[in-house]
């Protein structure tokens, strides 16, 4: 058990250490030449660009280094934004140039646990990516400057008479409520001067009392003058002395 972990850890350094090797990929041919580019030509052999452009060595280019685990999100965003440039920004070309180098590394025997991100999105062939751009420029013509128009238009014309609208509803509603106001402090004043001059039940009481006690006190004053006259009187006097003789005889 353990001399066959000891091969299969060799077999595994030896494919490490072993050239790059992923121009001879069938896949690799299909690529259009704008693709091949970015991995190797000119002065670069076989995948020397490719190595190049992540830091590996490119005069004699190693699985080990190339296909390392934490160099494959870098060598993948190499070849996107290679391809993209160099294949006029075609994401078939570019899908295709990352696909390829993810599943020679695969089959190489560094997977990684986390796959590579691939751009969406296709163009079948140049004319549909020059349909999508004029369409795209067409949209961004006629519906930027539209719609930027219309809000112009709009701001324009409704600003004005918001602002004349705004102006008569402000006196309008500061007339109304003066004039509201205004009824308030008459009806407030009417109330007051109302309840000023009316009388109340206490006000009343106090003047049929005070009339009562006139009444009885010019009756009181009556009675007095009255009996005041009568001892005044001749015969009254008379009566008086006759009274008084007798109760001193």
């Amino acid at each position: 058990m353990i001399h066959l972990l000891l091969t299969l850890l060799f077999l595994i350094h030896l494919a490490a250490s072993e050239s790059v090797s992923i121009t001879r990929v069938p896949e690799y041919s299909s690529q259009r030449p704008c693709a091949q580019g970015c991995f190797g030509g000119g002065i670069f052999t076989v995948a020397g660009a490719l190595a190049n452009g992540i830091g590996c060595d490119y005069h004699n280019p190693q699985n080990e280094c190339v296909c390392r685990l934490d160099l494959q999100d870098t060598a993948d965003g190499y070849l996107q934004n290679c391809v993209s440039r160099e294949c006029s920004a075609n994401t078939l070309d570019t899908n295709s140039a990352v696909s390829i180098y993810d599943a020679y590394c695969t089959a190489a025997g560094f997977i990684r646990s986390t796959p590579a991100t691939i751009t969406s999105g296709s163009s079948t062939s140049p004319s549909s990516s020059k349909s999508q751009t004029q369409q795209t420029i067409y949209t961004s013509q006629t519906s930027s400057p539209v719609s930027s128009t219309s809000v112009e238009v709009s701001s324009s014309r409704t600003s004005p008479s918001e602002t004349q609208a705004a102006e008569p509803t402000d006196s309008v509603s500061g007339g109304s409520n003066n004039g509201e106001e205004n009824n308030r402090d008459g009806s407030n004043e009417g109330g007051s001067n109302g309840g000023g001059n009316g009388l109340g039940t206490g006000d009343i009481v106090g003047i049929v009392v005070g009339i009562l006690g006139f009444i009885a006190t010019a009756i009181g004053t009556w009675f007095t003058y009255k009996s005041i006259k009568n001892k005044k009187s001749p015969g009254h006097l008379l009566h008086s002395r006759a009274a008084w003789r007798q109760s001193n005889f």
